[in-house]
């Protein structure tokens, strides 16, 4: 009897990890049902932006990015976009009814922002 039991338990443990691993797999890769977050540009005059600054290796020519925080599902962007989302323009906006989108912009009060003003908005 004990041996039918852990028998049992093996073939229960199994399936179980063979049911997750495919429902991963059909979700992720067949659905495109997960979150997607990628930088947008951002106005700094406008919006309350994010600010991430860059340079050579030296030091020297540093350059100041100003971007807010998109997300996504990936599934919406691929719709919307295809494969490639660096030369599409509307991956940088949320179309009208797509409750999985949102861009964040930068909080004064939890982030260090580009902009000294808070009242951009």
């Amino acid at each position: 009897m004990e041996k039918i039991l852990k028998i049992m338990l093996w073939l229960l443990l199994i399936s179980g990890l063979l049911y997750s691993v495919i429902a991963t797999h059909i979700r992720v890769f067949e659905k495109g049902d997960y979150i997607v977050r990628y930088n947008i540009p951002c106005d700094p005059s406008l919006k309350m932006c994010f600010s991430e600054i860059t340079c050579d290796e030296l030091g020297n020519n540093c350059e100041t990015t100003y971007y807010s925080s998109m997300q996504r599902t990936e599934s919406n962007l691929a719709r919307i976009c295809g494969s490639d989302i660096s030369t599409c323009a509307l991956a940088e906006k949320c179309m009208e009814g797509e409750a999985s989108c949102s861009i964040k912009f930068c909080n004064p009060t939890e982030d260090t922002c580009a902009n000294t003003t808070a009242n951009n908005e």
